[in-house]
């Protein structure tokens, strides 16, 4: 009963999560000058002015943006469950999937929102000195690798949202071994890039950050490459 009641409850959270933005927005219109920074560079700092419109422009996009994924991640989990390419996926481990997948969906509003309020606060207060922004953003861009990383490996299920990693669709134990090296990766390089976030020159912030991306999606390349030649499903 109780697995029943979860995916309604995460599915209502990522719908009001969607909101946030746009009232984050609310609270902060009528402080914001008539021109805002619209723009933070890699450096923290505005690199960018315009009208304070611009950021609602946002603001309506990043919700819409929101509310379409949580609306097809609720009709995908009212899919009733088949198994027509009989590769052995349980109603039980779809359920079990469709709560990871909600889970990272409302991880990944929560990021992104965070970001957004804090966003907004610096356009309201054009006097103060968003010097730590570019440190917000890379932290916040490795707070979403660090989730990426902890649902990875609970993905592993072929057919969950249509997409496979070529040649694994039939080989379990290659697709289940990428899948927790894939978590491994993107794990290690969100770690990575909070800490260094905090370390490395402002004016690097957003180079590591755009680096520890790249870096974690080679590695899961070169662990799919090992597999593939190495583990057989004999």
């Amino acid at each position: 009963m109780r697995n029943r009641v979860v995916l309604p409850i995460m599915s209502i959270a990522s719908y009001l999560l969607a909101l946030v933005p746009l009232a984050a927005l609310a609270i902060c219109w009528p402080s914001m000058p008539a021109t805002v920074p619209v723009h933070i560079g890699f450096d923290g700092r505005a690199d960018r002015w315009g009208s304070k419109s611009e950021l609602l422009i946002v603001g309506i996009v990043l919700t819409v943006l929101f509310l379409l994924m949580a609306a097809a991640l609720q009709l995908r989990s009212m899919v009733p469950h088949t198994d027509q390419d009989g590769i052995g996926v349980s109603a039980k481990g779809r359920h079990r999937g469709m709560i990871s997948t909600f889970l990272a969906f409302t991880l990944l509003e929560i990021t992104v929102d965070v970001i957004f309020i804090v966003f907004f606060g610096i356009a309201a207060t054009v006097h103060a000195h968003p010097i730590n922004f570019g440190r917000i953003i890379s932290a916040g861009a490795g707070s979403i690798l660090i989730i990426i990383g902890n649902i990875a490996p609970l993905l592993s299920t072929p057919g969950l949202f249509g997409l496979h990693i070529p040649n694994l669709r039939f080989r379990p134990k290659t697709e289940s071994f990428v899948s927790r090296s894939a978590g491994i990766s993107t794990l290690l390089f969100g770690v990575i890039c909070v800490m260094l976030s905090f370390i490395v020159p402002l004016q690097y912030c957003g180079i590591m950050a755009f680096l520890c991306y790249i870096s974690s999606f080679v590695l899961i390349i070169v662990f799919w490459i090992v597999a593939s030649r190495t583990i057989h499903d004999d």
